[in-house]
């Protein structure tokens, strides 16, 4: 009985260690990454003034009119917004198969 009444507690003991390493010295901290200046676009755009600033694919039409004025491409979801503004946020498997956004809304 004595002989269990020493080994549970140092069973214990190792299996915390073990269970709880310390870091090594060597292990290098990651610099911050550069925030992005997102008034230098590689593809600036100019949207029409919406009702329902959003997203809208680069075909979306909006009263008979596109939405999207300038640096469009129709599988590219906008960012448009009520003055007019516009950011290109890319490529959308939604837009390339014809289902929108249109509305301002995200759709998927």
């Amino acid at each position: 009985m004595h002989f269990l009444n020493t080994i549970v507690p140092t069973l214990l003991f190792l299996s915390s260690a073990i269970a709880n390493p310390t870091p090594s010295e060597d292990i290098a901290v990651r610099e911050p990454v550069a925030e992005v200046d997102l008034s230098v676009r590689s593809n600036p755009c100019k949207c029409a003034k919406v009702s329902n600033p959003g997203l809208y694919c680069g075909y979306c039409q909006v009263g008979g009119k596109f939405v999207v004025l300038d640096g469009w491409n129709d599988n590219n979801v906008f960012w448009c917004n009520k003055q007019g503004g516009c950011e290109d946020l890319g490529r959308r498997t939604s837009c390339v198969n014809g289902k929108g956004p249109c509305d301002g809304r995200d759709s998927g």
